[in-house]
């Protein structure tokens, strides 16, 4: 048998596997079921242990049903559902059964929030919608409020795909292009890092200092930059990490301009050339946006390439009653759309399948708020640990960007 993919989803009912060959047919499902708790009305809890036991469950049956070994899996995909709140001590084993994200038990310390006059309830329908109980904060809260001893002895309060990821990796990470030590590693060498905003500046520098740049961990980012710079796309290579050379020839690695580190987001690759030309199809005179982290053949076809701040500014600038098809995070979509909505714009998100951002779903101003007034209360939640040897390196990567910005 040729190489598989192990796919997970930790959801609602339980914990589901599935093996897939590398053209993506399914080759085996299983699903574990996970019992909920309802000790009082309103309130759901699930135990991480259970999640766990399940997930296991699941994944040994669908190797045994395909004889599939170990070494035969080449990756692993994961999601896991959001707002819920996992409360973990210092050997990172749960304190409690983890709130799960249909728990509506903080319905009062949402009802505070929705009563504060803040900036930040604007970004909830206008400042008119109600918050809401299942969010991720007011869980939170309602711990330190109602379950004291158990909020002083957490180490970490994580949602369900941050307690999987420590599970599968036994690390508490952070969003790939967020991470440190990715940053450091460009400091140790001489590099730079950048954005979907900066991206095209940060080439232009790098190859003033070099003939050749290595770009990661996106490759459709790297590949749009360096197409807006006018290199062809035999001298753009993607490199593999898992094979010699990058899977690269010795001349192909000589010719390369750009070398494409072999990675990409798992929510703009859902995009595909075929979602705008329905579009087009069904909406003549519809526009489309995508972001630089797309396919490069999605970027092509779209009227409008840029970053997050780039779409946003470019739809809310538009004239009004027009029809726009997005290719971004589907949470930016929906906020988007919201916000346009009384001047008659309509905005659709790209895919008809939904890959959820459990990271971008948690970047938001109630977030941020709530964050920020913890600290103007002298409390650090949530703080990230970062050793001071890749603090170090990570940070000449930044300040060089700054610069040349």
């Amino acid at each position: 048998m040729k190489d598989v993919f192990l796919g997970i989803d930790l959801g609602t009912g339980g914990a589901r596997a599935g093996l897939f060959d590398d053209e993506g047919h399914a080759l085996a499902f299983k699903d574990s079921p996970v019992v909920s708790h309802y000790p009082h009305p309103g309130w759901v809890e699930q135990s991480a242990e259970d999640w766990w036991e399940a997930l296991v469950n699941s994944v040994r049956a669908v190797v045994a049903a395909t004889g599939v070994k170990p070494e035969q899996i080449r990756g692993i995909g994961y999601d896991a559902t959001s707002a819920t709140v996992v409360a973990v001590d210092a050997n990172n084993n749960p304190l409690r059964r983890a709130i799960f994200w249909s728990d509506v038990r903080s319905s009062e310390q949402a009802d505070r929030a929705f009563g504060i006059d803040h900036w930040a309830r604007l970004y909830n329908g206008g400042g008119k919608d109600a918050a809401s109980a299942e969010w991720f904060p007011f869980k939170a809260i309602w711990i330190k409020e109602n379950e004291p001893e158990t909020y002083n002895k957490a180490v970490h309060l994580v949602d369900a795909p941050d307690w999987l990821t420590y599970k599968l990796t036994g690390e508490w990470t952070v969003n790939i292009n967020s991470a440190a030590h990715l940053k450091a590693f460009c400091g140790r060498h001489g590099g730079i890092v950048c954005t979907s905003s900066n991206a095209g500046t940060i080439a232009e520098w790098s190859f003033r200092q070099r003939e050749k740049i290595l770009f990661f961990p996106d490759q459709h980012l790297g590949r749009w930059t360096g197409h807006k710079m006018g290199i062809p796309l035999d001298e753009m290579m993607v490199w593999d990490p898992d094979l010699p050379l990058g899977g690269l020839t010795p001349e192909q690695i000589r010719k390369a301009k750009l070398l494409l580190w072999k990675g990409h987001c798992s929510v703009h690759q859902m995009f595909q050339p075929a979602h705008i030309r329905k579009f087009r199809a069904e909406h003549p005179d519809g526009l489309v946006i995508s972001h630089p982290e797309c396919s490069f053949e999605v970027c092509q076809l779209s009227d409008y390439v840029g970053s997050t701040e780039h779409i946003v500014k470019i739809v809310k600038e538009a004239p009004a009653n027009t029809r726009w098809l997005v290719g971004t995070e589907l949470n930016l979509v929906n906020r988007l759309a919201e916000e346009v909505k009384p001047e008659g714009k309509i905005v659709q998100f790209m895919s008809p399948t939904v890959c959820m951002c459990s990271t971008m779903q948690r970047i938001d101003p109630q977030h941020l708020a709530w964050t920020l007034e913890n600290l103007a209360d002298g409390n650090v939640v949530n703080q990230i640990r970062v050793p001071e040897h890749e603090a170090q390196l990570a940070r000449l990567a930044v300040e060089k960007m700054l610069a040349a910005s």
